[in-house]
């Protein structure tokens, strides 16, 4: 008669799903406001038109960004949605949303491999438009810089570390058979 009782629920799977629900609302509520915020204060071709000042490094990478603006946020805005949904069916186990949640992990893991990219991408070129500023203003952006790639490479490593511990339990057996 115990071969018809269902797995033990961990209590980890439970906290994982809850705290992505609570995240991927959050995260969806900001990302819907950016939406409205960029509609409501920016007309048409404003942005665009903006980013193509500077180096050409920044202007070419900022006029991608601001010529698909909307349909990056909106992109996002489905992505934390799913990962809403996703995170639900985790909390019911059901086995979709555990293979759906291991794919956000690998999104996420490419997301921040490639943000870490973008740093370097961004950063030097940063360096080339201050050039021509005073000294003083040169040192603190070095200062700016320094900090913003230090905590970024924090936070993205982090990321990477949790994305991936979370990628390892949700494919190891034991996690596997509660969503039998």
């Amino acid at each position: 008669m115990d071969e018809f009782k269902p797995a033990q629920r961990s209590t980890l799977i439970t906290g994982i799903a809850w705290l992505f629900i609570v995240l991927g609302a959050f995260a969806s509520v900001v990302c819907l406001m950016q939406i409205i915020m960029i509609g409501v204060t920016f007309p048409h071709g404003v942005m665009p038109r903006v980013a193509s000042q500077g180096d050409a490094l920044v202007r070419d990478f900022a006029r991608l960004v601001f010529d698909h603006l909307q349909s990056i946020f909106l992109t996002l805005l489905l992505i934390f949605v799913g990962t809403i949904a996703a995170a639900v069916g985790v909390l019911k186990r059901q086995n979709w949303a555990r293979i759906i949640f291991v794919g956000l992990m690998v999104l996420g893991i490419a997301w921040n491999v490639a943000s870490i990219l973008l740093v370097y991408y961004f950063f030097p070129s940063m360096s080339d438009v201050m050039q021509d500023e005073p000294a003083a203003l040169q040192a603190q952006y070095h200062i700016l810089r320094n900090i913003s790639v230090v905590f970024s490479l924090a936070a993205f490593s982090g990321f990477l570390v949790l994305f991936g511990w979370i990628l390892k339990r949700f494919t190891s057996d034991d996690i596997r058979c509660e969503f039998s």
